[in-house]
């Protein structure tokens, strides 16, 4: 099958300059192992399907999850364990719990809400893709990571001089064997980079209270305040694991976006004779080993591979100061 596929891709740069977006589907019409000119009429048709998927209304739904994740009392307590822990803004012994919550209340959550709202989705297989040369070139970059038969599913691109930026999805990497779209996968994918979009935009342009200073290479904000944290949890590399994998998964983005996404995962999860959580919204440390050491939770988040288990307290602490939903309140999102 590798040599097949590798065929097909070398018969696909030899032709002559086929449109990028083109280009695309015939790798991914490779990678679903649907070449043969018999499964024509019915690729046509993945085709047609794709391109006019209504990416934006799973987005909505996807922009309200992760807005829940910081707008939720146990999100608070989350964000006051990290201000103390951190002394983010000049915070001091003497300061408030309440003092803290007014400003994570009038300052962050706007801010996160309007950054949720305004960052735009786009579905690297329409045609308001096709037609505009932002995202044709990430059709490109899409298109050149999928040469090896494993495409990029989705990403946030960040434009550092205008502090706005923009989440692309590709279907085509999010399709069963049988060329229906994986609607969970693609839910995964903008939870991940919805949570990116949060990060990285606030780094650019950090509340002034917080007292840290804007990123000019499009560094996060949350991923910043903690990356020192998140060296203390990451192990070395795995012999097995090659260099650029291991690398991409300890940028402190990554590993914010990736333990967030877990967090979520785990809400309300029993792994074993109890609830992840405590009523203050606290990891379980004996729930949390089961949930590292299970096969299943390795093979479904790759991050995991490069946590260091013995430092258990120092990851459930990681944990402790990233926000995770909870009951809902009365704040609403667009």
């Amino acid at each position: 099958m590798k040599e097949i596929l590798g065929n097909w891709n070398k018969f696909i740069n030899e032709q002559e300059s086929p449109p990028v977006q083109v280009r695309l589907e015939l790798l991914a019409r490779a990678n679903l192992g649907l070449n043969n000119a018999k499964y024509d009429k019915i690729w046509s048709k993945i085709v047609e399907r794709t391109k006019n998927f209504n990416l934006e209304k799973l987005a909505n739904s996807v922009r309200k999850e992760v807005f829940y994740t910081f707008d939720s009392e146990l999100a608070e307590k989350s964000f006051v364990r990290m201000a103390r822990q951190k002394d983010l803004g000049g915070i001091n012994s003497k300061t408030t719990d309440e003092e803290i919550l007014k400003q994570y209340r009038e300052v962050y959550l706007p801010k996160i809400k309007n950054i949720l709202e305004s960052v735009p989705v786009i579905n690297l297989a329409s045609e308001q893709a096709t037609g505009n040369k932002t995202f044709k070139r990430a059709i490109e970059f899409a298109t050149n990571s999928a040469k090896d038969g494993k495409g990029v599913r989705g990403f946030f691109s960040y434009f550092v001089d205008s502090e706005k930026g923009y989440i692309a999805v590709v279907p085509y990497f999010h399709m069963r064997k049988n060329g229906t779209l994986g609607l969970g996968a693609i839910k995964r994918t903008l939870l991940e980079e919805f949570i990116h979009a949060v990060d990285i935009i606030m780094g650019g342009a950090p509340p002034e209270s917080s007292g840290i200073q804007p990123s000019a290479t499009g560094k996060g904000f949350f991923s910043k305040i903690l990356a020192g944290d998140f060296e203390k949890i990451t192990t070395k590399k795995p012999e097995d694991l090659p260099q650029r994998a291991y690398d991409y998964l300890t940028k402190p983005e990554e590993v914010y976006a990736k333990l967030k996404r877990i967090k979520i995962k785990l809400k309300d999860s029993k792994l074993g004779i109890g609830t992840v959580f405590d009523k203050d919204g606290k990891i379980d440390l004996d729930q949390l080993k089961l949930f590292l050491e299970d096969p299943d939770s390795q093979d479904a988040y790759p991050i995991l591979r490069i946590l260091n288990i013995k430092k258990l307290e120092d990851i459930g602490k990681v944990l402790d100061q990233i926000a995770r939903v909870d009951q809902q309140k009365n704040t609403q999102i667009a």
